[in-house]
């Protein structure tokens, strides 16, 4: 194996994203950008100069018909390099699909490498919370409880201290949640349950939010969507872009200082 080089990592990226749209376009699945990728769209025109992922939508329906055509062919070229990885499927630790170049391997931080797959994008659900927010924020309390039982699960591979220092007390839990079952796909399968509502006022990334008040969306936002270019491939947006990155980053168009520009930093390689 060889190191995949900083500045060739989100060409790869978007080699993914070019044959995951090819194939949802022949297949009849909508793909909206999200998160940081939409933000980079926007913003750039394609990727934040220091992002290292790409984060799309699907909706209900067709997040069901992927996991049909995923459980069938989970290779999406005739080559078999890019692959889609079911949701709570080993080594999937995640609610979401993941699609992943199978020429690389990436090992994330704080997650043991026997998780390892490749080089990902992350592809999420768009649900529907709860109307009564009560409701709502106990989807979201669930939701996080659920995350840091498959944590303690899925931990190694540490580079953050407090992590290690944690791996003390979180080894004796995890040997009695793998005893009792409760492994990755157990608390992956109890996240994707949480997304039980069919219509509603509100939706968002319901299995994996980052935060109950900014990922938070009036449903209407996503009503519609639009053109975009993101690099040089054309993609879909919400129509209510503007209202979603306000609502998620708040000034978004000002780039935030050094410090706190998030990345992932997976150590990734090259398969000979």
């Amino acid at each position: 194996m060889r190191p995949v080089p900083a500045d060739e990592y989100q060409h790869i990226l978007l080699g993914i994203l070019k044959a995951f749209s090819g194939y949802c376009a022949e297949n009849g699945v909508k793909l909206l950008l999200c998160g940081g990728t939409a933000l980079g769209a926007v913003r750039h025109g394609g990727f934040i100069p220091w992002d290292d992922d790409i984060d799309l939508y699907i909706d209900r329906e067709g997040f069901e018909k992927l996991t049909g055509l995923a459980g069938e062919d989970p290779y999406i070229d005739g080559e078999k390099r890019y692959k889609i990885m079911l949701p709570a499927v080993f080594p999937s630790v995640n609610p979401f699909f993941n699609v992943v170049d199978c020429s690389t391997v990436a090992y994330q931080k704080n997650i043991s490498k026997k998780y390892a797959a490749g080089v990902w994008i992350d592809v999420f659900c768009l649900s529907f919370w709860a109307d009564n927010e009560k409701e709502a924020r106990r989807q979201y309390r669930l939701n996080r409880f659920y995350r840091n039982m498959n944590k303690i699960i899925i931990g190694g591979n540490y580079r953050d201290r407090k992590y290690r220092i944690l791996e003390a007390f979180a080894f004796p839990v995890r040997g009695l949640l793998l005893l009792l079952g409760m492994n990755s796909e157990y608390w992956c399968r109890k996240m994707m349950a949480l997304d039980r509502y069919r219509s509603g006022e509100y939706v968002g990334n319901i299995c994996w939010p980052d935060g109950f008040e900014k990922e938070r969306y009036r449903a209407e936002w996503f009503a519609e969507d639009e053109d975009i270019l993101f690099e040089d491939l054309h993609c879909r947006i919400a129509k209510g872009y503007d209202s979603i990155l306000k609502n998620f980053y708040g000034d978004y168009m000002t780039p935030p200082p050094e410090d706190k520009r998030v990345r992932h930093d997976p150590e990734a390689f090259y398969l000979d």
